[in-house]
């Protein structure tokens, strides 16, 4: 039972809300588990600003992670940063899912514990 501490994964998200991104994944079927302890977000434009929405995928389901006020998701300055840094655990089969909005390009980068069960 080895616990690695490591870049879950790493990318650029450029997916629109409509259709989320896998960020980070379980695949089903295996002994691994995990905990994400942090997510950076890095706004790539120079003029723009963005959105970011983060959901989990658990059981055939998808629930919204970071908060919307009803008209809008976190929203990140031209070259800013957001760190999503509540910890989730994930078990085999579930995901973390990301989207932005339309003109927006962020960086990310996912670190935390894999968990060879």
């Amino acid at each position: 039972m080895a616990t690695l501490i490591k870049s879950l994964g790493y990318g650029a998200l450029t997916e629109p809300h409509a259709t989320p991104a896998t960020l980070y994944s379980l695949a089903g079927g295996t002994t691994k588990s995990a905990i994400v302890k942090n997510i950076r977000f890095v706004n790539m434009s120079d003029t723009t600003p963005a959105e970011i929405k983060l959901s989990i995928s658990a059981l055939s389901q998808t629930k919204q992670i970071t908060p919307n006020n009803g008209t809008a998701h976190i929203s990140v300055l031209p070259k800013g940063m957001f760190v999503f840094d509540q910890e989730i655990t994930l078990a085999s089969g579930e995901a973390i899912l990301g989207s932005t909005s339309a003109s927006g390009q962020f960086d990310y980068i996912i670190s935390g514990m894999e968990r060879e069960q």
